[in-house]
């Protein structure tokens, strides 16, 4: 089975979400090719996670649109039967339309590894488990951050400039602002996790969850209510309703 995974970048180097998605491909069967929209450096770390090859689009491309027409295109020309995309805020956007193009059956944050057509996932917000048969030749999966983890054993994948048409863009990015860039490790990438709501009263007693999560090498959360109230900012908002 041949495989595709969309790996988004930061600084050059795959997302921890992007390196388990070629995992969790590598852990299917499959022989995967990793590719890239955007900068990178080296193989980006997609080899030594299970990548036997990398294709590079070095457009930095921000529509969502743009970016699943590349995919659909570099899975035709791979071969490849199965797409796995993080379940990020860029996968969530991308996957859905790359099923559409290829005519694939989808399931968004799995959970378990794909078995024949089989596959599991969490709903009703974590309450039970789905076991999810998909009945199409081509298949499309979203994995759930930190559910898989990052294999590290595999050799560096040689990289191959890639080419297609992306269309015109329907979105236009005219300014970025980056969050705080103090060192922490990403909500969506943390193994732990320091969350606290309401009952501390107010932001100023928040220096409290801050010395508990540095002194466990944790990130910090919040509820809804909290970054409503602009106590936290949004990217700590976690639940149902958040990340």
């Amino acid at each position: 089975m041949n495989c595709l995974a969309f790996v988004p970048t930061k600084n050059g180097q795959a997302t921890k979400a992007g390196l388990e998605a070629v995992s969790y491909a590598q852990r299917c069967g499959a022989t995967v090719t990793a590719l890239v929209v955007g900068e990178l450096n080296g193989d980006g770390g997609a080899g030594a996670a299970g990548a036997s090859k990398v294709l590079h689009m070095g457009d930095n491309l921000q529509d969502e649109g743009q970016i699943a027409r590349v995919v659909a295109a570099a899975a035709d020309a791979e071969g490849a039967t199965l797409v796995v995309a993080p379940h990020d805020h860029i996968g969530r956007a991308v996957a859905p339309r790359v099923a559409v193009r290829m005519g694939a059956g989808m399931v968004p944050g799995v959970t378990g590894l794909l078995q024949g057509s089989e596959v599991k996932k969490n709903v009703f917000s974590g309450k039970a488990m789905a076991h999810v048969n998909i009945e199409t030749d081509k298949k499309v999966v979203t994995t759930t951050p930190n559910a898989f983890g990052v294999a590290s054993d595999g050799a560096a994948a040689s990289v191959e400039a890639f080419s297609a048409d992306a269309g015109e863009a329907r979105l236009t990015v005219k300014g970025f602002e980056a969050s705080s860039e103090d060192g922490s490790v990403p909500l969506p990438e943390a193994v732990r996790v320091v969350s606290a709501g309401r009952g501390l009263k107010g932001p100023e007693h928040w220096g409290i969850v801050e010395e508990l999560a540095q002194a466990m090498q944790a990130t910090t959360a919040c509820s809804r209510p909290v970054s409503d109230m602009g106590w936290r900012p949004h990217h700590e908002h976690v639940g149902q309703t958040g990340i």
